[in-house]
């Protein structure tokens, strides 16, 4: 996650790699290509991943696999929001948690629910739309539509 600060306390997004800055520790940077190397041995395993940060809609290619859900809280040229110091979570992440606190729901019935929250939170709040994103990979399709819980 990067948040946004003239006083550069706080790194700034980057596109095709997850950045976060902790207190006064240097900040720290994976790419995409090294995300996609440390899932490697999920490979083979039905796996959902959900990426709360800025331009995380920039790392969908390298992450994609057959047996993968991806969900981004933005697309691959858009900032999410919600990401300050005194916030518990960002609007995507509010999004998410309020969206499984429902049963028997599919992640196919979730995600739209996801995105729609997360755009009347920037709405209400001037925000540009950040637009999730979800990849469903080819052997997930029966996955996404059965209930979560």
């Amino acid at each position: 996650m990067a948040i946004f600060s003239k006083s550069r306390l706080f790194p700034q997004p980057a596109r095709g790699a997850l950045t976060r800055k902790v207190g006064v520790f240097p900040e720290q940077s994976l790419s995409a290509n090294g995300l996609a190397e440390l899932l490697q041995p999920l490979v083979g395993h039905r796996t959902v991943i959900f990426l709360s940060a800025c331009y995380s809609g920039s790392l969908l290619d390298q992450l994609k696999s057959e047996d993968r859900i991806v969900v981004t809280a933005a697309r691959l040229d858009r900032p999410s929001f919600g990401c300050k110091p005194a916030a518990q979570h960002t609007y995507f992440g509010e999004a998410v948690l309020r969206s499984f606190g429902h049963r028997e729901r599919s992640l196919k019935q979730i995600v739209p629910d996801i995105m729609v929250d997360v755009a009347a939170q920037e709405r209400a709040n001037r925000n540009m739309a950040s637009e999730p994103q979800v990849f469903v990979g080819q052997r997930m399709t029966r996955f996404y539509t059965e209930p979560v819980f």
